[in-house]
């Protein structure tokens, strides 16, 4: 996944003050770009998660970058055809790849050589700074 499809797709951070409550699916549901993601989490689960409060760290990738992953992974998700069924232990677990319980924004991770934080599937996500300073 690039920098551009992480920074348009945005890291959702759901639990925001009352004020602006609004959950992390609606949020992205306003995105066609996330549509494939979108679609995925409605498929597996996963959306009812995001629907609660939060805070959750959300790393959705633009329906350009999931076109990328490998056709077994783009299966699992997405089925070979539209009315496929999806893999029930495998998919949510991609999916789960991409979600973080807390808040974890870009701005953190500005001034930090490298910030770590799990995903709800128990993966280490390291953020690393380029040496160009991305």
């Amino acid at each position: 996944m690039t920098q551009r499809d992480i920074l348009a797709a945005a890291a959702c951070i759901g639990g925001a003050t009352a004020a602006r409550a609004q959950d992390c699916m609606a949020v992205m549901a306003q995105d066609p770009q996330l549509s494939g993601f979108v679609g995925a989490l409605q498929r597996t689960g996963q959306a009812d998660l995001l629907r609660q409060v939060g805070p959750f760290t959300v790393l959705a990738p633009t329906n350009d970058a999931g076109g990328r992953v490998p056709i077994n992974i783009h299966d699992d998700l997405f089925g070979s055809a539209a009315m496929d069924d999806i893999d029930p232990v495998r998919a949510p677990a991609v999916l789960d790849a991409q979600i973080a319980d807390g808040r974890h924004p870009a701005s953190g991770a500005q001034d930090r050589e490298q910030t770590i934080f799990r995903t709800r599937n128990s993966n280490e996500l390291i953020v690393r700074r380029d040496e160009d300073g991305r």
